[in-house]
């Protein structure tokens, strides 16, 4: 690690202090004011940069105003912005929450915003080329949520227009503007199409009077724009004391679980 002085090295009833550039593997900072520990260095920093994107494309988060903690023997670093979120990846990802690295890995937690969409979690692992949370929280439609899943995997480029995610340990996702909740293997969540496919979902009504069975399907796409829910694959659905059979399999869910017209069914 490496202090370019500023200002004087002193000590006084803070303790010893100084003020300049503060730079270790992969971390750089220009402090406002560094304070040296036996064993750490506490510090407010104006600005800074974290880790290295792939092709050394620029670092992996640029830092504004920030607070940092260095452990030396621990091999730890902990930044906390101080009022803006940190730019990752070149801009295309914001966060608001804290990063750190340790051993070289960059990682961080709180809250990312995506188009309409924001993911919470308790870790992001932030890679040179690709970024990951093996369990978080997605919301897509920031005014008006059409999908809040709850516990998902997700891994993806910076940049991605398309994200792939998978529940965790089978847990559902929540479609408000239908109804229903659904088990699912897997999503696509298209956003310039502003479409996410599911796969093999599985709904049942939020409905608590609801005595219809699950909707089997092998395949579903909800449209943000429309607010309908298209499934293929459906062999049959109950409406009152009837079962329904559809034709092809096909069956479009709108607004407040109502079917958009069976044809042929």
């Amino acid at each position: 690690a490496n202090l370019l002085l500023s200002a004087p090295l002193e000590m006084d009833k803070k303790g010893l202090h100084a003020a300049g550039t503060f730079s270790t593997e992969g971390f750089q900072s220009t402090t406002k004011e560094v304070f040296i520990y036996p064993d750490s260095l506490i510090s407010t920093g104006l600005s800074g940069k974290l880790g290295e994107m792939a092709n050394k494309k620029g670092p992996i988060a640029s830092l504004p105003g920030h607070r940092f903690t260095w452990l030396p023997r621990e091999d730890s670093l902990a930044i906390y912005p101080e009022k803006n979120s940190f730019a990752l990846y070149g801009n295309q990802l914001q966060l608001e929450g804290p990063v750190w690295m340790h051993k070289k890995q960059v990682f961080g937690k709180g809250d990312i915003t995506l188009g309409d969409g924001k993911l919470k979690s308790e870790l992001f692992y932030f890679q040179p080329a690709t970024w990951k949370s093996k369990d978080a929280s997605l919301a897509i439609g920031l005014k008006k949520p059409v999908l809040i899943a709850e516990r998902i995997s997700i891994e993806a480029a910076p940049g991605a227009v398309n994200l792939s995610f998978k529940p965790v340990e089978d847990a559902k996702v929540l479609l408000p503007i239908q109804g229903y909740s659904t088990t699912y293997t897997g999503a696509v969540w298209e956003q310039k199409n502003q479409k996410i496919k599911l796969t093999k979902p599985e709904l049942s009504s939020l409905d608590s009077a609801s005595k219809a069975a699950p909707i089997v399907a092998k395949a579903g796409i909800l449209d943000q724009v429309s607010e309908v829910l298209s499934l293929e694959g459906v062999k049959e659905i109950e409406i009152g004391p009837a079962t329904v059979y559809p034709t092809k399999g096909l069956l479009a869910i709108a607004k407040g679980g109502q079917f958009k017209s069976l044809t042929g069914a």
